[in-house]
C-alpha cells in the first residue's frame, strides 16, 4: 500500500546525484537490501537515506523507494513502503 504524504508540489525539485554506496554482506538470509534514496524533507530539499539490510514485514518482499506521483495538476510525494 502506498504511503502517500501530504506534500503536493507543482513540479518536484530535481534530485542531486546519489552518492556511491557499498553493499555490505547480508547479515542473514531473510534480510533484503534497500538501496539508498533521497527523502524529500520539504522546501525543495532532499536528505540522503543510506542503503541498508532490513527484514521485511510479514508477507512483504519488495521495497518501493520513495517517489513523486502525478495526480491532477500537481505531484504528491510517496514515501517508501514494503509491498
Amino acid at each position: 500500500m502506498e504511503a502517500t504524504s501530504d506534500v503536493f508540489v507543482a513540479r518536484p525539485p530535481d534530485l542531486p546525484p546519489p552518492p556511491r554506496e557499498v553493499v555490505v554482506v547480508r547479515p542473514a538470509p531473510d534480510y533484503f537490501w534497500i538501496t539508498g534514496y533521497y527523502s524529500y524533507v520539504g522546501v525543495n530539499r532532499y536528505e540522503w537515506v543510506p542503503g541498508r539490510w532490513e527484514v521485511p514485514p510479514p508477507n512483504r518482499r519488495a521495497f518501493v523507494s520513495p517517489h513523486w506521483k502525478r495526480t491532477g495538476g500537481s505531484y504528491v510525494y510517496i514515501r517508501g513502503y514494503w509491498r
